[in-house]
């Protein structure tokens, strides 16, 4: 059964997974066909984010609020995904969707492969991703600046995503790293 909270689902696990694989499949299938994408991602997203990080309950409207789910203490917490196109996982050189004006307690972004299959989510509180966003007209920073202000709160180790953050900031000062290096700092 759904209940519902204020303007929040609490989904049914079992129900919904079965039924997001199924969407998942049909838009993988159509791509295949089609060469066109559904444009599901965002929604598809923010269900699989919900169904991977514990304590969230999806907002039945995230349009006039600013955000799209609310944590288990009550926090409001925005929600972007980014799909890999041509191969399972995305480049990290593109940019985020559009954020909401609205204020809200933390943002999480995921990365999903071409086959909607979650790698990683980062999350960030609001004054660090307001920070990037107001840099851009769009309000729609990139991957990289939206990561290097975050954490990883699912997938990979996280020594190995300290070890790939410290790279980038070193990269970002012109440092030379040799291609071992970031496997010997995950190691550290």
């Amino acid at each position: 059964m759904t209940m519902f909270y204020s303007d929040c689902i609490v989904i049914n696990l079992e129900k919904i997974e079965p039924l997001v694989k199924r969407i998942i499949d049909s838009a993988v299938d159509y791509q295949l066909l089609t060469n066109r994408k559904l444009g599901i991602t965002g929604e598809i997203g923010e269900l699989l984010i919900v169904l991977k990080v514990p304590g969230l309950r999806l907002c039945v409207s995230s349009i006039e609020e600013g955000y799209d789910a609310i944590d288990e203490f009550g926090k409001r917490v925005q929600i972007k995904t980014r799909r890999g196109a041509v191969t399972d996982v995305p480049k990290i050189s593109g940019r985020i969707g559009t954020f909401s004006k609205h204020e809200f307690d933390y943002a999480l972004f995921a990365l999903l492969s071409k086959k909607y299959e979650v790698i990683e989510i980062w999350k960030a509180n609001f004054t660090d991703v307001n920070r990037i966003v107001e840099k851009h007209k769009r309000r729609n920073p990139t991957i990289r600046e939206f990561i290097n202000i975050s954490e990883l709160v699912y997938g990979k180790s996280i020594l190995e995503s300290q070890a790939k953050r410290l790279a980038r900031e070193l990269a970002d000062e012109d440092i030379n790293l040799k291609p071992g290096d970031i496997q010997l700092m995950a190691k550290i």
